[in-house]
């Protein structure tokens, strides 16, 4: 899923690694969605 938004790859099974990656998917998500308003969860699912 990393590569459809472009983002880079870490190592797996590194705490720090694997939070900044899911941190950035997260936010490429969002702005995928394209809603500039206040995002629900269930809007993510």
């Amino acid at each position: 899923m990393r590569e459809k938004y472009n983002l880079p790859r870490y190592k797996a099974h590194n705490a720090m690694q694997d939070a900044i990656s899911t941190a950035e998917l997260f936010l490429a998500q969002v702005d995928y969605m394209g809603n500039k308003e206040a995002i629900k969860l269930r809007q993510l699912t």
